[in-house]
């Protein structure tokens, strides 16, 4: 992927919908704080602020998970590119971990298997015996 490509990924899925939300919470409070100035005072408006002032706060933590989201996303992508080499000394090291892991639990359940399918051998003879 180009990096102008990714430039423009980034502008269209990160800092559009926050400026889209910004611009969002500012018309709102212009519109609902603007009637309060012209001393234009109706339940409605009480109503329009309790929600706001009610929603806020979860619009507010959102928006800090996001910004904590994206730093979490970008040290890690810095981590990859410098542990890269680690990465390829930990397979070496984790493959014969995993294929030894693989050949005990094959050790394990061969048996339980074998005698499954000897009892269910057992069975089928025993209904054939009664017919």
């Amino acid at each position: 992927m180009n990096t102008k490509k990714h430039q423009k990924q980034i502008i269209g899925q990160v800092y559009l919908p926050m400026i889209f939300i910004v611009l969002v919470l500012a018309v709102s409070s212009f519109f609902l704080f603007g009637k309060l100035s012209d001393g234009e005072m109706d339940y409605r408006i009480w109503s329009d602020i309790s929600i706001l002032v009610i929603t806020l706060p979860f619009i507010l933590s959102f928006l800090f998970i996001f910004l904590l989201f994206s730093i979490v996303i970008y040290l890690i992508s810095r981590l990859k590119v410098k542990f890269k080499k680690a990465s390829l000394n930990l397979n070496s090291i984790s493959a014969p971990i995993f294929h030894w892991i693989i050949n005990l639990s094959r050790l394990i359940t061969q048996p339980v298997i074998h005698l499954e399918s000897f009892i269910t051998q057992l069975s089928l003879t025993k209904k054939e015996k009664q017919e």
